[in-house]
């Protein structure tokens, strides 16, 4: 539970995001766009109905004609008499008129004589519509009932992709953007993060050997460079915290990005507190300025092949040890962001007993 806790306060400014549009999304299409302020149709015209429906309208209008032989009375019935363009397409666009003509022509049913054909040919004689002398073959013109539902279903789709991507994206900022290997230098993609295989040794300044050792490389191009490792008594059995390193400031603009600090960190569960430390490259360590924005996060130190940075709470200690730093060229100052950083983080128990008790209380 604390380690779920402690990644999203790492990562909060990323879950806010992402949760804010989330949140966004269902506020405003379920609650309001559905449910609150649906949007209502009135004062429709026959124009505005759907294909099918205009066909059964026109069905009903031509068979009061059929009788009276009314043109007024069967134009004012199909909306042809409301006045402003926009009050019946088949007023703005005289087009729409003549293809739902030739569609009553061309329905099955529809013949020389019938009601239908009476009120096609003479409305299209009094609009000045040309139409076919004669319909059209029988043909199955109805129209597909699922054509609005298809619109909802791309409606539907396109919230599902966005709800997938953000998903995908806040996942991946979670997990570190981890690959599955190691990628070639000048690759965009090359997170680097694992616990380290050999036995962890005794290094100069070790009092004894670390609990867990565990091993990182940053590459030029890895933008989502944030790997992690639980700090463990044994595998999978007593937690005691987490350490990881990740990037702290870019600078520049344009992809990728170019990384000019890092930041090593450690959790510990029973200080429930992040000790960090920011990794400054050596631009970043002298300019006053950059200096001042990375020493909000942590203790700002100059990165150095070879140097070796502690991190300690009260029942953690983690060494960060540098063992290769490259600097990357550029229209950027030298020395201003990485190429490449590889770094060891050697974790210890710095009490015993102090676990032995945690243990007991766990």
């Amino acid at each position: 539970m604390l380690t779920i806790l402690n990644i999203l306060d790492k990562h909060k400014g990323t879950i806010i995001f992402i949760g804010g549009i989330l949140l966004g999304i269902i506020i405003g299409l379920v609650f309001l766009g559905w449910m609150i302020w649906p949007v209502q149709w009135e004062n429709a015209s026959p124009g505005h109905l759907r294909s099918d429906f205009q066909l059964y309208y026109f069905q009903a209008v031509a068979g009061e004609y059929a009788s009276t032989h009314d043109m007024e009375a069967a134009r004012e019935k199909l909306g042809l008499t409301l006045k402003g363009k926009n009050s019946n397409p088949w007023i703005s666009d005289p087009a729409t008129l003549e293809t739902t003509l030739n569609k009553v022509l061309s329905t099955e049913g529809v013949t020389t004589g019938t009601a239908m054909n009476l009120l096609a040919r003479d409305l299209a004689t009094r609009e000045g519509i040309t139409l076919a002398p004669e319909p059209a073959a029988a043909e199955e013109t109805n129209p597909d009932p699922g054509e609005s539902s298809f619109m909802t279903v791309v409606g539907l789709l396109f919230v599902v992709i966005i709800l997938a991507g953000g998903s995908y994206f806040l996942v991946t900022r979670l997990r570190g953007g981890k690959p599955t290997g190691e990628a070639k230098l000048d690759s965009h993609a090359g997170a680097f993060g694992h616990i380290t295989d050999e036995e962890p040794g005794i290094i100069a300044g070790d009092i004894e050997p670390p609990l867990s050792s565990f091993g990182a490389t940053y590459k030029l191009g890895d933008d989502f460079f944030d790997p992690s490792f639980s700090i463990e008594v044994s595998e999978g059995q007593d937690f005691l915290g987490e350490c990881g390193v990740g990037i702290s400031e870019s600078i520049g603009a344009g992809d990728p990005k170019k990384v000019t600090a890092l930041e090593a960190w450690l959790f510990d569960k029973s200080d429930i507190r992040t000790v960090t430390t920011v990794l400054a490259s050596d631009y970043a360590y002298h300019d006053d300025n950059m200096n001042a924005k990375l020493a909000v996060k942590g203790n700002v130190v100059h990165i150095e092949p070879g140097m070796e940075v502690a991190l300690e709470t009260t029942a953690l200690r983690v060494h960060v040890y540098i063992k290769d730093v490259t600097y990357a060229e550029g229209d950027l100052p030298a020395g201003s962001f990485f190429q490449q950083v590889s770094i060891e983080l050697r974790a210890w128990v710095k009490n015993e007993e102090s676990l032995d008790e945690e243990s007991l209380v766990g």
